[in-house]
């Protein structure tokens, strides 16, 4: 959606302001101009923009071109506890999760059960 140059300058004022910018890619040309760009806090988008559908496997055929020094952030489509593990195996981070807790008639019970501390994560949807 930007330029080169405008991302570069995009987050450069993030800095300037004292946030370090999470940019935001689906596909590995877009990670390797982020990375360009300097960015620090690469977030890996699940979802298709186009079709909406969403694949984990995005964040998994990606991880591997993530810098070590750089923050892997997963995001969208994230549904269980086993799958953040795994996630986190592969080499993830942080996952942003919004759906999974703004549907849930209880969003304090999801995150729980997303982390594995709910009492009963095996009995709740």
């Amino acid at each position: 959606m930007l330029g080169d140059g405008s991302l570069r300058d995009l987050i450069a004022l993030g800095r300037e302001l004292g946030m370090e910018p999470l940019v935001e890619v689906h596909t590995t040309p877009e990670l390797e101009r982020a990375l360009g760009a300097g960015a620090r806090i690469i977030g890996v988008n699940n979802r298709d923009l186009k079709t909406l559908e969403v694949h984990t496997k995005t964040s998994y055929e990606l991880i591997d071109r993530i810098p070590d020094d750089c923050i892997a952030v997963s995001e969208s489509g994230l549904h269980s506890h086993a799958e953040l593990l795994k996630l986190r195996a592969a080499g993830y981070d942080a996952f942003l999760i919004g759906t999974r807790l703004m549907l849930s008639p209880d969003p304090g019970a999801a995150l729980a059960t997303l982390l594995g501390t709910h009492p009963e994560v095996d009995h709740l949807p």
